[in-house]
């Protein structure tokens, strides 16, 4: 059971890391564009 075990918990850690990423990565599109706009305003 211990061999069937890790796995999933490597895959449940690898699909937390991936969102984390995802959501840093669409932060930072939403601050760019934010940036964008703020600088063609100016």
């Amino acid at each position: 059971m211990k061999d069937l075990r890790l796995p999933i918990q490597d895959k449940v850690r690898a699909v937390r890391l991936a969102t984390v990423a995802s959501n840093l990565l669409q932060v930072d599109a939403e601050r760019i564009r934010i940036l964008r706009e703020y600088w063609s305003n100016s």
